[in-house]
């Protein structure tokens, strides 16, 4: 097995990543549930989680100021 992102072949754990399970290795995987990740195109890889979290805040600060929440980003 190879890391998609690092392409290390050692790792304690094999991680889910935005490939599905087991294509990041433990310490890309920890990066990218935290969306700590930076992709190869300068982008970060946001887990599906933080863009929930984040979506989530944004409509609560939106309906705390009293206006429509924009549409979120994925």
């Amino acid at each position: 097995m190879t890391c998609n992102y690092c392409k290390t072949h050692v790792t304690p754990q094999w991680r889910c990543g935005p490939d599905g399970p087991r294509t990041l290795c433990n310490a890309c995987g920890v990066r990218w549930g935290k969306g700590k990740l930076e992709l190869p195109d300068g982008t970060k890889a946001v887990h599906p989680t933080q863009a929930a979290k984040a979506a989530k805040a944004a409509a609560e600060a939106a309906a705390a100021v009293g206006q429509p929440a924009a549409p979120a980003e994925l």
